[in-house]
């Protein structure tokens, strides 16, 4: 893999995802306004392309910029929660795929999808259980609210994962994946 393909990618997600986020707003009923996550896009992309020893690593990254950018909560950044939550989604990538056709984009948006759902009920819960854990519980924050909020967003994220990954997986020669097929053709010739 290619990180500095990488971290351009992580960089331009970012910028998108901060730049972006007041004119991509969707109004979300009673939990206030939703917007989409580039970084999920982008997470889920890696995670289905990149060699299994660094997607961890690739996802704790994501979720750190994600952690530190956040503003879910009026107590200022918490550095952990998205980050774990990020890994837990990379963890569920892995195990999938395998059975799916990393080519396609509605891959990508079912995937950003079940990603989504472990990132976000990870990071939902660690926040949680930071009041009990520390005795510092997050201000004003209601774990119900936050599982709504979240699940808007994730719907919101998956249909942008259609246009964004008809860019990704052109960019895929780019990032320094090797397919399936060629790391096949490499171990016959080998063997």
């Amino acid at each position: 893999m290619n990180w500095i393909a990488f971290g351009i990618a992580a960089y331009m997600c970012l910028a998108l995802e901060m730049g972006l986020r007041t004119l991509l707003l969707f109004p979300g009923g009673g939990v206030g306004q939703v917007s989409p996550s580039f970084m999920l896009v982008l997470a889920t992309f890696v995670a289905l392309r990149a060699p299994a020893a660094m997607v961890t690593w690739v996802m704790l990254v994501l979720g750190l910029l994600v952690d530190l950018t956040s503003t879910t909560i009026a107590d200022g950044p918490v550095l952990g929660p998205a980050a774990l939550g990020y890994v837990l989604g990379g963890w569920a990538v892995l195990q999938l795929r395998a059975m799916v056709f990393r080519e396609s984009v509605l891959t990508l948006a079912v995937t950003t999808c079940i990603a989504g759902v472990f990132v976000h009920l990870g990071t939902v819960f660690l926040l949680s259980m930071r009041g009990p854990v520390t005795g510092e519980p997050v201000a004003s924050f209601s774990a119900a609210d936050q599982l709504v909020h979240r699940f808007l967003q994730l719907l919101y994220t998956v249909v942008l994962s259609l246009p964004a990954g008809l860019i990704l997986l052109r960019l895929a020669p780019a990032f320094g994946f090797r397919s399936r097929l060629s790391s096949r053709m490499v171990e016959t010739v080998r063997g």
